[in-house]
């Protein structure tokens, strides 16, 4: 399949939708800093986040796996190049938005 700018932008976007839903879920289970001790973990809060959020990363990581496979179908070789780096970036995105959820966490 033939990766045209438009679908790769239309990729791009479905992305980084998913990483905006992905926080919205995630900041349900943000500790507040004035009460994030340390020595006492909230479990609740770790499975929530784990059942809410964990989902949308393994739905994602494997549609772009997915994408990735598909797009790379009949392109030459020497073309390869403008898939890759667009799952490139995605993950890259896709890195900065779970390091961010995962600042607030109070860990």
């Amino acid at each position: 399949m033939k990766t045209t700018f438009r679908t790769a932008l239309a990729w791009l976007l479905v992305n980084l939708a998913g990483i905006g839903a992905f926080l919205a879920l995630a900041s349900q289970y943000w500790a507040e800093p004035q009460i994030t001790d340390p020595s006492d973990p909230i479990i609740g809060e770790a499975i929530g986040w784990f059942l809410a959020t964990a989902p949308i990363l393994l739905l994602f990581g494997l549609a772009n796996m997915i994408w990735l496979i598909i797009s790379l179908r009949g392109e030459p070789l020497h073309r390869w190049w403008r898939p890759i780096l667009l799952l490139a970036l995605v993950y890259g995105c896709w890195q900065a938005g779970w390091l961010f959820d995962n600042a607030h966490h109070g860990v």
